[in-house]
């Protein structure tokens, strides 16, 4: 289940995209979700995930169709991913002047959930489930400083906790650098990567009859590869 509590659309635009596990994403997720930390161990300090990449290299499509079902899932059987833009809460993202930002924001999400759902969200006890957060275009400039600071990173990460009984944090901007956590240790870090040909075959498939392909001389391969 996605809670959609942004006022964008890219996640009613990523529904109608009928996404599909592209090569090369997929090697994306696989390099970075088994990377070992300096101890030769999976774990993170903390339960995040930043995505990065440049402005249309997937970051979005990423996050929903991959992290919200498969980042530090573990064995939780009830999945939830609540999606919004960092610029949708009602926070001051600064770490000068609210240290309490972490916290306002947590009580933002639970009280949206709870107007755009029946879940219980705001109870006294977290869900048994597993909650994946998108925190969506967090590089732009009036939040990234916020969310490139390891100790509001911190601090949101225990914050959520509030909310289930798992909680994975995945943070995605175009600009950001999560040069303040490591990689290593501390956070896993995606990072896009260019589409390949066999990418674009694999999206063009679902436009087969609009494409109006040339039989026995055309096919999506070709396109793609054209």
């Amino acid at each position: 289940k996605t809670i959609d509590l942004s006022a964008a659309e890219e996640v009613d635009q990523f529904k109608k995209r009928w996404p599909a596990d592209l090569p090369t994403v997929t090697n994306v997720w696989t390099e970075t979700s088994t990377k070992r930390n300096s101890e030769n161990k999976q774990d993170r300090s903390l339960r995040l995930g930043f995505v990065l990449g440049p402005s249309g290299s997937g970051k979005t499509f990423f996050a929903l169709h991959y992290l919200s079902r498969l980042f530090l899932v573990g064995s939780a059987k009830n999945l939830v991913t609540i999606y919004f833009q960092a610029k949708d809460p009602t926070v001051d993202f600064n770490q000068e002047t609210n240290a309490d930002a972490a916290r306002e924001l947590v009580a933002w999400i639970k009280k949206r959930v709870k107007e755009k759902t029946t879940i219980d969200i705001a109870g006294k006890k977290p869900l048994d489930m597993h909650v994946c957060i998108i925190i969506d275009e967090a590089g732009v400039a009036e939040v990234k400083g916020w969310f490139e600071d390891e100790k509001m990173l911190r601090a949101l990460c225990a914050a959520a906790k509030e909310l289930a009984t798992s909680v994975a944090v995945v943070v995605s901007g175009t600009g950001l650098t999560a040069n303040s956590v490591s990689s290593s240790d501390d956070a896993y870090v995606f990072r896009m990567k260019n589409w390949q040909a066999e990418d674009l075959a694999m999206i063009l498939d679902n436009y087969k009859t609009s494409l109006h392909l040339v039989e026995g001389k055309e096919t999506t391969k070709t396109i793609a590869n054209a």
